[in-house]
């Protein structure tokens, strides 16, 4: 039990401080572990079946030993390294088979189809794109090439078993990419409608709050504008400025109050002067951020206190 205990934990991906870094380790080992079993499964028929097994062998040894050193790069904390040596590795592969194999017509000419895919999962879309241009090239490169002869006597030659075999792989290791793609890209979009889901019901929330509170509340902008203001407090909406209704020396405080609440994204507290200083106002300004992180308005809350008290 405790050796089955050890090989689960040496298997398991390892977690690190960085979200996105853990996300990418897992996915590398995943991908890995799934594929080293079919590749040797593969590497074997063809090496019994092949009609000549010794030249295809090197390639077979490289692609298992790319998988392998990937797992354990992941382990020790190379996850990117990892990342990159697949692909790496496997363009090289796939370009020297198919150079000693045929050309275009060798079986292997759909590995690259798996390569991008793989590296799209891995590393996103855009370097999934990058990738795939350079398979495309590679491959016009490969087919002028051989329609020029260019390229030496096939040394790898595939019988209609190993034909067989090798594009087996391909289907099963292309379905499992995919199928991880599309795992993924439900996981995904789960999370952003729960994201969303969980923004409107804070919303609701401040809302609530804010408009159940005793004081004066507003939205104001950068220039002391007010944007809305709660239903229970209708008179606010027909107020063009929070300045109105305090004392005009006022005034210059609360703007800068305002600008330090946009600039330092803190919650600002002070006392300001009511118009004819028969009262007082104490006032809170909240910084409400927006998607981008950056402030885009504050919530205004005004308690108003006699000056003769």
């Amino acid at each position: 039990m405790q050796s089955i205990a050890w090989f689960q934990r040496a298997l398991a991906p390892p977690v690190f401080e960085d979200e996105q870094k853990t996300r990418m380790a897992r996915l590398i080992n995943r991908l890995s572990l799934y594929f080293i079993g079919p590749v040797f499964i593969v590497a074997i028929a063809n090496t019994l079946v092949g009609s000549n097994p010794m030249a295809s062998i090197p390639i077979w040894a490289g692609l298992l030993a790319a998988l392998v050193a990937a797992v354990v790069l992941v382990h020790y904390g190379y996850v990117r390294t990892a990342g990159l040596l697949c692909p790496t590795v496997g363009w090289l592969l796939l370009n020297l088979t198919v150079i000693f194999a045929g050309g275009e017509i060798s079986p292997v000419f759909g590995g690259y189809l798996m390569t991008i895919l793989a590296t799209a999962l891995i590393f996103g879309p855009r370097v999934g794109i990058g990738y795939a241009l350079l398979c495309l090239f590679t491959v016009i490169g490969i087919i002028v090439a051989n329609s020029y002869r260019l390229f030496p006597p096939p040394l790898v030659v595939f019988s209609p078993a190993s034909k067989l075999t090798v594009y087996a792989l391909w289907v099963a290791e292309t379905a499992v990419l995919i199928t991880g793609g599309m795992y993924l890209l439900r996981t995904a979009l789960e999370k952003v409608e729960w994201t969303a889901r969980s923004l409107r019901l804070s919303e609701a929330k401040f809302r609530e709050v804010v408009e159940s509170s005793p004081g004066h509340v507003f939205y104001i902008d950068r220039e002391g504008y007010i944007l809305d203001a709660p239903a229970n407090q209708p008179q606010r909406r027909q107020t063009a400025t929070v300045f109105e209704g305090l004392h005009p020396s006022d005034q210059p405080l609360f703007q800068n109050e305002i600008t330090s609440c946009f600039s330092e994204s803190t919650v600002r507290q002070f006392v300001t002067q009511g118009i004819d200083k028969a009262f007082t106002y104490q006032v809170w300004l909240s910084p409400v951020k927006g998607s981008g992180g950056s402030v885009d308005y504050l919530v205004c809350n005004m308690y108003v206190h006699s000056s003769a008290a």
